[in-house]
């Protein structure tokens, strides 16, 4: 049988060029400077497009932006967006030092970049990110750069702190009122008219909100284009510059590699330079601008603690983390007895996604400051003499810190509490429980949700009587006996049985003849006689 060979024609497959980009970057301005970034993309644009095998990517360019903050270069972040699209083989940058100065962000990027299959070559440095070595070279040459960064920054701050020490700006700040003629600050008088009508208007009794109404109606806007807000307002009526003082470093950056600036709160030595220009405002005005402002601040302080229709937790009750005081809800739910409760109502919180406290019922505190204040009844009076503020450091505990110094923890919510299982099989409350209404003992109801066994305990017949949480009730009869922590061995021990006498109340009756009273908090707290009989409050 006679062979059959087919012979198929064989397509060369041509190679695709490398797709080859660069970076460039000046880090301030100036004409040198701006003539080196355009030599540097001159540069790259010819190098790259008179290689036959590569392909031109564009070459991107930060002008007048630091090296050690990535995330401010928007260039670079353009590159490495175009990296991820798939659209770059090959970066060419210069130096080490013109891609970054941190070394974190810098071997962040050449790692990713990596993932990418991106190559990175720094050309000063003959370092390839995707050789054996690149990334140790690129680690240690990007310390050094960072050094140096931290080098250059201790000999601007040593020159600038010379400076001051003669008295003399480091900085020349654009400030409202004032111009820099050469180291001398020389009055604006169009400026320095919006001064002094500041200063006048306050002065005549107008608060900074009211200012900035007047100067918005008459078009005024401050030297960066921008409506006058009340913070400008009470910066301008504080600063001693407008007096002839000239205050020096008032802040200052703590790292150079973050650059992050802070007020100087005692970190740093202050240096005021008395009568070192020409004031805007008299002295004996801007003197009597901060005593106004002192006593505008004690009058609103007392107006605050003290106003009709005010509440007795208001500005006392505070979370633990931020310490922002909780605001009260008026119409609070029949969950919480219509009394209302208090709740967190900062928007800006940076632990808002983890935090999980509910808010807190105003019964619930009313009920520990009795308790810390051992008062039978509960007085507004006596609890704002005594207590100086109501801390929330987790749903269901309340921190009571009192005037003398001592501080009473309580808790009164256990709805995320799992309750650990008794030692026994007979439950230790099981008959110790008595309804104070009907007489029937209470039950347990247990259910696991999230892998937590939450426990419970109301009356079976009077169903919408006071339930208590298995934990709550743990947490008042160890406190109400004495002991550390609720023992079961303890409890079986001692205690003879509980009258749960009225809503919120219990009554402790131990076997050697003591009765202990206490109250604790539930959501219902509304007893009824059901088949027994009536409503009974």
């Amino acid at each position: 049988m006679p062979k059959v060979i087919q012979l198929q024609k064989k397509i060369p497959t041509l190679e695709r060029k490398k797709r080859v980009a660069a970076y460039a970057r000046v880090s301030e301005k100036g004409e040198r400077l701006l003539h080196s970034l355009s030599a540097q993309v001159s540069y790259y644009s010819n190098l790259i497009q008179n290689n036959p095998a590569w392909e031109f990517a564009g070459v991107y360019a930060d002008e007048a932006i630091t090296g050690t903050l990535v995330r401010k270069r928007d260039e670079f972040n353009r590159l490495i967006k175009d990296c991820e699209e798939g659209k770059i083989d090959i970066i060419l940058v210069k130096s080490i030092q013109r891609f970054a100065r941190n070394t974190v962000d810098l071997l962040e990027t050449v790692r990713h970049l990596t993932d990418l299959g991106v190559e990175v070559r720094f050309e000063k440095e003959h370092i390839n990110s995707l050789s054996g070595d690149g990334e140790l070279m690129t680690t240690i040459i990007g310390s050094f750069a960072q050094e140096e960064i931290r080098s250059l920054s201790a000999n601007v701050r040593w020159a600038r702190k010379k400076k001051i020490d003669q008295g003399e700006a480091p900085i020349r700040m654009q400030v409202t009122g004032y111009r820099w003629e050469g180291d001398e600050l020389v009055e604006n008088p169009e400026e320095a008219n919006i001064i002094r009508r500041i200063y006048g208007e306050y002065m005549e009794g107008k608060s900074p909100g009211q200012i900035c109404k007047g100067l918005k109606a008459d078009g005024i806007k401050t030297i960066r284009g921008h409506w006058y807000q009340e913070q400008v307002i009470y910066r301008i009526l504080r600063n001693p510059l407008y007096k002839g003082d000239l205050v020096l470093q008032k802040s200052f950056i703590e790292d150079p590699i973050t650059k992050v600036q802070k007020w100087n709160t005692g970190e740093l030595p202050m240096v005021i330079v008395e009568e070192n220009h020409k004031p805007i405002i008299p002295p004996e005005m801007w003197d009597a601008v901060q005593e106004e402002m002192k006593q505008r601040k004690e009058t609103w302080n007392a107006h605050c603690n003290s106003f009709e229709g005010m509440k007795t937790f208001t500005y006392m009750v505070r979370c633990d983390r931020e310490k922002k005081a909780f605001r009260h809800q008026p119409n609070g739910s029949a969950a919480y007895g219509n009394d209302g409760s208090w709740d967190c109502t900062y928007g800006n919180c940076p632990h808002r996604s983890e935090c999980d406290i509910k808010c807190v019922p105003d019964l619930a505190l009313r009920q520990s400051c009795k308790r810390a204040l051992c008062i039978d009844e509960f007085d507004e009076a006596v609890v704002r003499e005594k207590v100086g503020a109501i801390i929330i450091p987790a749903d269901g505990w309340i921190l009571i810190q009192k005037k003398d110094g001592t501080v009473y923890k309580d808790y009164f919510r256990g709805t995320k509490d799992s309750v650990e299982k008794q030692p026994k099989n007979r439950n230790v409350f099981s008959k110790k429980l008595i309804c104070g209404c009907c007489g029937e003992f209470f039950g347990a109801t247990s259910i696991y949700q999230d892998g937590i066994r939450r426990v419970t305990w109301n009356c079976r017949v009077n169903a919408d009587n006071s339930f208590i949480h298995e934990n709550v009730l743990k947490y008042r009869v160890a406190e109400a006996a004495g002991w550390d922590r609720f023992s079961f061995d303890s409890f079986r021990e001692e205690v003879d049985y509980i009258d749960m006498d009225k809503p919120c109340h219990m009554t402790i009756h131990f076997r050697d003849g003591r009765t202990k009273e206490a109250e604790y908090y539930s959501q219902k707290f509304t007893a009824w006689r059901g088949r027994h009989g009536k409503k009974d409050n």
